[in-house]
């Protein structure tokens, strides 16, 4: 945790709950790759292709356990 601002924020890796929540509402902020990914796969789907392919975070402030950013880590596999 660390604060922003005076806003207590921290990273943490998607879940199936920010799904159903709050994440959709940063759609605007996601690159094309992270939509196309959400919008096509089911909720099972995209959980074990984030786990092989990708990594997305998101920052949270911790007063009101809002989503305010997120980010994607994508692992290129060398084989």
């Amino acid at each position: 945790m660390f604060y922003l601002k005076g806003i207590p924020i921290h990273f943490r890796k998607l879940t199936y709950d920010d799904l159903k929540m709050s994440y959709y509402n940063l759609m605007h902020l996601l690159s094309d790759t992270n939509i196309e990914l959400i919008n096509t796969l089911s909720l099972d789907e995209l959980f074990t292709k984030l786990n092989d392919d990708y990594y997305i975070f998101v920052i949270v402030n911790i007063d009101n356990d809002f989503i305010i950013g997120s980010g994607t880590i994508k692992v290129l596999h060398p084989w």
